[in-house]
Parts: C-alpha cells; structure tokens; sequence
C-alpha cells in the first residue's frame, strides 16, 4: 500500500522561509516543515492500492483538462497573504501553523473538479473528512499538558507581523499526486504523477 496525496508545490519562497525558521527557534515542541517540502494539499488519499494509481491519474487529468479548456485554469501565481492555526480557537495550544491564500477560490474550485473525477472511479480510497482549506503547513506543534511558554508569546507576534508584509506569491503550474514515506527527518514526498494547467497539443 502507498500513502498517497494529491496537492500543488509551494517554493521555498524567502518570505516563507523566515517564518519557518522563527517557528524552529520556538522550542522542542514545534516541528518545523522543511522549506522544500511546501505543498497544499488538495485531496488527501491515504493507504491506496498501487493498482489504482493509473484510474487516480486519469481522473487528475481529466479534471485539470477540462478545467482549462473551459478557461478558468491555466498557470497562476497564488498569493499568500497570512499565517493561521488549527485549530481555531479557544484552544489555547494550536497544533498546526499554516501559511494561507487570499483568495483560496481557483484552489477550491479545483479541489472540487478532482473529488468530482475521484468519485466517480468508486474506489476504496480515504473519503473527504471536511471542507477543503487551502493551507500551506509550516509547523506542526506537538501537545503538552501544560503550551509553552515561547509558543504562547511568540507565535502571536509571528502571525500579526505576515497580517503586516505579506508572504509573497507562489507560481502554480501543475497538480501532482504524490507518495509520503516517513523518513528520519519526517516525510518524504515522491511525484508519482503530474497534471500540467496547459491546453493539450493537438
């Protein structure tokens, strides 16, 4: 079986960087992403059987063509604008730190031309567990009885200063599905297939 995911590449943008190293410096209890592992999940698959890989990438395909030849999707730049958590509050100790879209409307449309593909194929393959949320993950926080005190202070101040200068603009030209091994510095993300937002050659 292999854990897979379908989603769309992040760079390791600078203005993304800084933050993630500024989440790393904020105690044991955070677990920074590696800036080259930056995606957006679009549709979490999960254990899948190799021998419906193929079906999977078809209905990528599908979904992403007739998406630009109806002409709402073609390469873009998404425009990351702040940094949330999850959850929301009143939990006092976020266990995600995310960057996120201003406008998550292309992505969300997308999400849900592919869902639309994947349910069509019926297979057993992990279902949509809550609405789509364009996020970009930078750190993950792990849970302590009692939230640490430089995560209480510090990520505040973090997530006020993204509301002040932006995150830049992330280039998206393609939707990849992707398989996660777990390796000894977290996961490791492999492409086993991409779907390109430009018309097919005739």
């Amino acid at each position: 079986m292999l854990r897979l995911f379908i989603g769309v590449d992040v760079p390791p943008l600078a203005s993304l960087c800084r933050p993630i190293d500024r989440l790393g410096r904020m105690g044991s209890s955070v677990r920074p992403v590696r800036p080259d592992a930056m995606h957006i999940t679009l549709r979490f698959l999960g254990e899948t059987d190799p021998r419906h890989i193929d079906p999977i990438c078809h209905a990528m395909d599908a979904a992403v063509r007739e998406a630009v030849d109806a002409g709402w999707l073609s390469p873009f730049d998404l425009l990351l604008t702040h940094i949330g958590t999850f959850p929301v509050k009143p939990d006092p100790t976020p266990r995600v730190v995310f960057a996120a879209p201003a406008d998550p409307g292309p992505l969300t449309k997308l999400s849900d031309a592919i869902d639309e593909q994947l349910d069509m194929l019926g297979l057993p393959i992990a279902e949509r567990d809550n609405p789509f949320h364009a996020h970009a993950t930078l750190a993950r926080i792990k849970r302590r009885r009692t939230p640490d005190r430089r995560v209480s202070a510090d990520l505040p101040r973090l997530i006020e200063e993204a509301r002040r200068t932006r995150l830049g603009k992330a280039p998206l030209k393609a939707v990849k599905l992707v398989e996660s091994r777990i390796g000894p510095h977290g996961p490791d993300y492999t492409a086993r297939h991409v779907s390109f937002f430009q018309p097919a050659r005739e």
